[in-house]
């Protein structure tokens, strides 16, 4: 019997697990709006178009109102600027 109930714990977990690894990845977006990629670095939206001011690059897509920001960008510009 204790094996059949390790099994059925086992079975339970790897489920568990799996839908929080899903879930983490689904999480991890390439592209922010402005207001996420603030969010991302914990800074007001503000702040955030006075580090375009510095360089940190966004994507503008012509004739549009979208603009994007790209985590390998952000990360980059915080480690440049980072003591």
């Amino acid at each position: 019997m204790q094996g059949v109930e390790a099994e059925l714990l086992k079975s339970i977990m790897e489920g568990v697990i799996n839908e929080i690894v899903g879930e983490f990845k689904a999480g991890q977006k390439e592209w922010f709006t402005l207001n996420e990629a603030a969010e991302y670095i914990g800074i007001a939206p503000n702040t955030l178009k006075k580090l375009r001011t510095y360089g940190l690059p966004v994507c503008e897509i012509e004739g549009t109102s979208v603009k994007r920001v790209s985590r390998k960008a952000i990360d980059k510009f915080m480690n440049e600027y980072s003591n």
